[in-house]
């Protein structure tokens, strides 16, 4: 392994999952009309209106908002570019600021620019071909964190701005923030990266995480804390399907039951077919080999799940399955 890899890593052993909170808190969304046209783009902004203008219009900025000198700084100097400004407030607080869709003057302000953290970014987005981050399909990944030190660190004036930002609505807060990039192949002269030998200077822990196939680096992690590997055991996984009369239960994980009903049901070929289904949870310190859904809850109405088409597959053969029995 090169000599600027940390050779261990972290693990952290999860006995139970969390439970998924169905409770809907009270919070709405703002638009905020930035009625300022910016006449500069300052170190923050650079690196918010980069991938926007290089990469995807359509890119949705998701900033942390709770701190008022944080608020203060993303609404002067990074909303002003953005026409499409929003505030989701919840119960009465401003959580999150979310911006997207650049003015066409910030375009041409960004192009003009020969300064700031232009030549990090540059050096981040090799390429402008985003369709790499889409990927069909499980991906074997691989961490790896880097040894600072080891790092040939750089400094650039005038990024205290992104510095404060990234040091209290993340580190502070004990969350990651993670950067895409495109063109980084994992071997020793990534070493010399601007963009790494940038964040080293400043960020606590950087983690690479790269695809085991292509040995492309898929993220940039930036974080206070070296990232732990969850390890999950037995009493975490997912139990086997459980038949009840007419009714199988899969267990989905985190205090959630998937419930099919069987009867009349034929062979299905995507999930869409199921004629009917249903999501429990299981009540508090209740286990899936227990649960019964005729004295179970279901979610409340208007929930959707997301699921893997790995997942979705191996559920529509789990439901073959027991209707051929």
């Amino acid at each position: 392994m090169y000599d600027w890899i940390k050779n261990n890593s972290l693990l952290e052993y999860i006995a139970e999952e969390d439970r998924i909170n169905f409770d809907r808190p009270d919070f709405r969304m703002e638009k905020v009309d930035m009625m300022t046209i910016p006449t500069s783009a300052t170190v923050l902004a650079q690196l918010f209106l980069s991938p926007s203008v290089w990469l995807n219009d359509n890119i949705m900025h998701e900033i942390w908002g709770q701190n008022e000198e944080i608020r203060r700084l993303i609404m002067d100097e990074v909303a002003p570019h953005f026409l499409d400004v929003k505030l989701c407030v919840k119960e009465g607080e401003i959580e999150t600021i979310y911006m997207r869709h650049v003015r066409p003057e910030s375009k041409a302000l960004l192009d003009s620019v020969q300064t700031g953290i232009l030549p990090v970014m540059e050096d981040l987005y090799r390429h402008r071909d985003t369709s790499l981050w889409h990927h069909k399909g499980r991906r074997k990944l691989l961490y790896y964190t880097v040894k600072n030190e080891a790092i040939s660190s750089s400094k650039l004036p005038d990024t205290q701005g992104l510095e404060k930002v990234l040091q209290k609505a993340y580190f502070d807060r004990n969350e990651d923030y993670r950067l895409l990039p495109l063109g980084w192949t994992f071997d020793d002269s990534l070493r010399e990266s601007a963009a790494l030998r940038f964040f080293a200077g400043f960020v606590p822990v950087l983690t690479l995480v790269v695809d085991s196939e292509t040995n492309q680096v898929i993220t940039l992690g930036l974080s206070r804390e070296e990232m732990k590997y969850r390890v999950k055991l037995n009493s975490a996984k997912p139990g086997p399907p459980r038949r009840n009369k007419d009714f199988l239960y899969l267990d989905m994980g985190r205090g959630l039951v998937y419930v099919i009903h069987l009867k009349e049901q034929p062979p299905i070929t995507s999930w869409d077919e199921l004629k009917e289904s249903t999501v429990y949870r299981l009540g508090i310190d209740q286990k899936f080999e227990e649960f019964d859904h005729e004295h179970g809850e279901s979610i409340p109405e208007g929930r959707g799940f997301f699921f893997s088409q790995d997942s979705i597959q191996s559920m529509v053969k789990t439901v073959n399955r027991a209707i051929g029995d």
